[in-house]
């Protein structure tokens, strides 16, 4: 039986699709095995906010084809610098945002740099308004294969790639329980 265009338009798109996730994940599996060896290096520098902010945000497909509205917001005083590895922060940031994406079906999606409580510290925020995350779930979701939602797209291995790239930059991130219009994950750096 011969198929029609649209019907094998829609089947390469749909094996484009899976193969797409397939390699993210081979992708994410190998890098969290080379972080848990202790095999990734890092490149430390000193990183503007604003161009780290639009890195990360470059780098997240879903970003660029979003209805939602995307907001960048630097609160650091003019000139302030990071000391990190740029690149592997925007890996971190990326997996926030797309996780912000996934869960987020209206309003909007922001990425905020600002000085933290203690001295010589950068919060760096990236909050939704999206459903949140059920209490009692905050630490849960930072575990490998943890997904809160069969149904939403995703491997479950973000969250806690995130954890471990932060972690090894010296930084902490969390899930802030007292936000509740939608979820809003803080690193501290």
């Amino acid at each position: 039986m011969e198929l029609d265009s649209e019907t094998k338009r829609v089947m390469r798109s749909e094996i484009d699709g899976h193969t797409k996730q397939l390699t993210q994940l081979i992708n994410n599996v190998i890098l969290l095995s080379n972080y848990d060896s202790g095999g990734v290096e890092l490149n430390q520098g000193d990183w503007d906010c604003n161009l780290l902010m639009d890195m990360a945000f470059s780098a997240t497909p879903m970003a660029q084809d979003t209805k939602l509205h995307m907001e960048r917001i630097n609160r650091l005083p003019e000139g302030t610098t990071l000391h990190t590895d740029g690149a592997k922060l925007q890996q971190a940031l990326t997996c926030l945002i797309d996780n912000a994406l996934k869960f987020t079906s209206e309003g909007e999606v922001r990425l905020i740099c600002e000085p933290a409580a203690k001295e010589g510290k950068v919060r760096i925020v990236v909050e939704d308004t999206g459903r949140g995350v059920p209490a009692g779930k905050e630490e849960e979701i930072f575990e490998r294969f943890k997904k809160l939602d069969e149904f939403i797209p995703g491997t479950g291995l973000g969250l806690s790639m995130c954890r471990l790239i932060v972690e090894r930059l010296g930084g902490k991130v969390s899930l802030d329980p007292a936000y509740t219009q939608g979820a809003r994950f803080v690193i501290t750096l």
